[in-house]
């Protein structure tokens, strides 16, 4: 004998499914937000900050530049810079205790927003190695506008890239190789 399912309990189960449906994409449409690139710019480019020593340390600055509030998303840089100006700021434990300015050409610059564009943020556990809190502010200059784009790279610790309001690549992200042979000695 043959039962027959209630057509309440088909209604039921055919409008849960459709609920189930709405919150997988509406999860999915989150995720993808909190997911995509934004660059983050800043109008001008900032004076370059003070490195201090305190307590026999060097006491690296902290970020201060003001910069666009956007889009948020994890930091990106766009393709074909011309250049770059890159604060190189010193770690703890310094031998000098200044932050050091240089700029980058076209290649170098074009190179390291590639490494950043295809940078990811890795998932899992990971052990760091010390940090001494040196960095890498980086703004890149386009030959269509006015504005710099910024990078925040950490030298030392997990090496992330960030930006402010933006989320981070890394650890390791895939410019760290290429920002040490950059990197001026005693910083």
């Amino acid at each position: 004998m043959r039962r027959s399912i209630p057509r309440g309990a088909v209604s039921s189960a055919a409008i849960l499914g459709c609920l189930l449906l709405v919150l997988a994409g509406v999860l999915w449409f989150v995720h993808y937000q909190d997911n995509r690139r934004s660059v983050q710019t800043v109008s001008r480019l900032p004076a370059p900050p003070t490195a201090h020593r305190l307590h026999g340390y060097c006491d690296p600055p902290v970020w201060s530049p003001s910069v666009a509030d956007g889009r948020g998303g994890l930091v990106t840089a766009d393709p074909h810079p011309t250049g770059a100006v890159v604060y190189w700021l010193p770690g703890s434990n310094a031998s000098r205790c200044h932050v050091v300015v240089a700029k980058l050409t076209e290649a170098q610059a074009s190179s390291l927003a590639t490494d950043v564009r295809n940078s990811v943020v890795r998932k899992g556990t990971y052990a760091c190695p010390n940090d001494d809190g040196s960095a890498a502010w980086i703004f890149f200059r386009y030959a269509d506008r006015s504005d710099f784009e910024v990078v925040d790279a950490q030298l030392t610790g997990c090496t992330f890239a960030s930006a402010p309001h933006r989320g981070s690549v890394g650890p390791a992200w895939r410019g760290t190789v290429e920002l040490d042979a950059l990197r001026p000695a005693g910083t």
